[in-house]
């Protein structure tokens, strides 16, 4: 039996575009508002350039970026992917980790800048604030004892 070569221009449109973004490494334990502001630069920048891939079009999977390894909180990066898709003009597919509970504080907040009509930058400065006073929004970044 004879194997079918591929053909580079029929796999562009089945297969899906990849967008690699680097996410900052958390070695603090609570984010302040450069952080965020850098992370929705990042996200912007990578869900733009998905969007202006005449392939993948106008609509990103995700998941919870920067989340194992680098220590960042499921609930910041969840809202910043989704300010950053706003921004952006894409539709957000995320990928949870595990019952996606931890999700709910960002999708409280989420709610609240929708309700409010708040703009992009009013919502980063509401999740700078969240990040600043409860503990949900937190980095899993753990400080090693002082011996």
């Amino acid at each position: 039996k004879k194997v079918k070569l591929l053909s580079p221009e029929e796999d562009r449109k089945t297969s899906p575009t990849v967008i690699a973004m680097d996410a900052i490494k958390a070695s603090f334990e609570t984010y302040q508002k450069e952080h965020l502001e850098l992370m929705l630069i990042k996200a912007y920048t990578g869900f733009v350039a998905a969007k202006e891939d005449d392939v993948a079009g106008e609509v990103v999977a995700t998941g919870s970026w920067g989340c194992g390894a680098f220590y960042n909180g499921e609930p910041v990066m969840f809202a910043i992917q989704s300010l950053a898709a706003n921004a952006a003009g894409v539709a957000l597919t995320y990928h949870v980790l595990g019952d996606g509970r931890r999700l709910a504080p960002a999708f409280e907040l989420l709610e609240e800048a929708l309700v409010k009509k708040l703009s992009i930058k009013e919502a980063l400065e509401l999740l700078a604030e969240r990040c600043a006073n409860d503990p949900a929004f937190r980095t899993k970044f753990k400080p090693r004892s002082a011996m």
